[in-house]
């Protein structure tokens, strides 16, 4: 009897141990499918994978390097829990073939990204372009105009670390994800994604979005002293109130945005101006009525976004949701080819380029004859702006931005204007 227990407690531990070998050999296939994949965009090392007993893949020592982004994420330990060893084992072919069956949970501790590099400003002008750089741009912040590494290293942070967890699931036809970063000396960023179905395996396996659609996204971020130490750095020199710096800087937000032809209201610019005073919590929504498909961003062109994404705003819990706001398509459109036609009346058969109407350079003293017409501004700093002629005297000219139904009315002094062009 006892040789009969003995022999079923080794039978026991081989077969636990085989588990154990071959589940840890999956998750490393599933490993090694998306280093193999992504091996021209990136770089993937790491110490040990393994698996439990639970149904969780561990990776210990994950250094990942995205070539574009030219620095390391390293990340301690990471695990994936796949929701038990069932749910494991019958995962095999799937993680084979680099794939995750839903619902999939993320938690990591020891992220760390050092501050060299391609800055992140860098990296999303290569891939959304230059217009991106606004997002990192500072305004009113003595001699800096943006955020680079130099900004933060003054704000007293000397790399950037998180911890933080995520879920994978897919309900009501659709990729749910949910994402959580708690960054230190920076914030907790949570987000949620509602994307068309398979996207979160198509980036795995070919690292490509284009095609997916946006159902929904929630942002919401909590700040952990951020901003409190970016107006420290901004007013540190100049010994500007902090609520003067604020409400400078939003103007002047508000106008960089007009320039790159994103148009907002005075709703928008107030939120900007409180989020920099009161820090606490930022949450922004997007609810579409239709999914937007990630390559056809064009259909937000010259559409009033507010309504026609659903978008909501909230600050420290109150409703600070923006009325209007609006993209130019002229300011993110290619500019159209000229049209050329075959001049009947020339036998050499030369061609003649249609008058079309464009923007002219217009004299600033027959501005007051061309009111209501569209305008571009360049000013001496190299700053231009676009809108509709208000009106104009030997001091300033006055042009009004269009936001959907509503406007916005700017004045630019006549001394500040290098010239101005008149669609004509």
């Amino acid at each position: 009897m006892i040789k009969k227990l003995l022999l079923l407690l080794v039978l026991a531990v081989l077969v636990a141990i085989g588990i154990k070998g071959y589940t840890s050999y999956a998750a490393k296939q599933f490993v090694e499918h998306i280093k193999f994949e992504h091996q021209k965009k990136l770089s993937l090392t790491y110490d040990w994978v393994s698996a439990d007993f639970d149904g969780n893949i561990h990776l210990e020592g994950v250094v990942i390097t995205p070539f574009s982004f030219k620095r390391a994420i390293s990340i301690e330990h990471l695990t994936l829990g796949l929701g038990g060893l069932g749910r494991l084992i019958a995962s095999f072919n799937s993680l084979a073939a680099g794939r995750l069956e839903s619902p999939v949970t993320m938690n990591y501790q020891g992220l760390s990204m050092p501050l060299k590099g391609r800055g992140i400003d860098e990296w999303l002008a290569l891939y959304v372009g230059d217009k991106a750089l606004a997002l990192m741009d500072l305004y009113s912040c003595d001699e800096r105009s943006y955020l680079d590494f130099s900004a933060l290293r003054a704000m007293g942070i000397d790399e950037i670390r998180a911890t933080g967890n995520g879920v994978y699931e897919q309900s009501g036809g659709q990729d749910s994800l949910y994402l959580a970063f708690d960054i230190n000396k920076i914030g907790k960023l949570e987000l949620g994604l509602g994307l068309s179905l398979e996207s979160i395996n198509l980036l795995l396996q070919e690292g490509d979005l284009s095609e997916s659609s946006l159902m929904r996204l929630e942002l919401s971020y909590q700040d952990a002293g951020y901003y409190r130490r970016l107006t420290n750095l901004c007013t540190s020199r100049s010994g500007m109130d902090v609520g003067d710096y604020a409400d400078l800087s939003a103007k002047q937000w508000r106008l960089k945005m007009a320039q790159l032809g994103i148009l907002v209201d005075e709703k928008a610019e107030s939120l900007y101006k409180d989020r920099m005073i009161q820090g606490g919590i930022l949450e922004l929504a997007l609810n579409p009525e239709s999914p937007i498909t990630l390559n056809g961003i064009d259909r937000l062109l010259d559409k009033e976004l507010v309504k026609f994404l659903g978008l909501s705003a909230s600050l420290n819990g109150k409703n600070r949701s923006p009325a209007q706001v609006f993209l130019d398509g002229q300011s993110f459109r290619p500019p159209p080819a000229k049209e050329t036609v075959e001049s009947e009346a020339e036998s050499s058969g030369a061609t003649v380029v249609l008058n079309r109407s464009s923007f002219k350079l217009t004299e600033l003293e027959a501005l007051p004859d061309l009111v209501e017409r569209k305008v571009r501004i360049l000013l001496n700093d190299g700053k231009s702006y676009q809108g509709l002629l208000k009106s104009a005297n030997e001091k300033k000219i006055e042009v009004s931005l269009i936001f959907g139904s509503g406007t916005a009315d700017y004045s630019f002094a006549i001394e500040k204007i290098q010239q101005v062009e008149v669609w004509r």
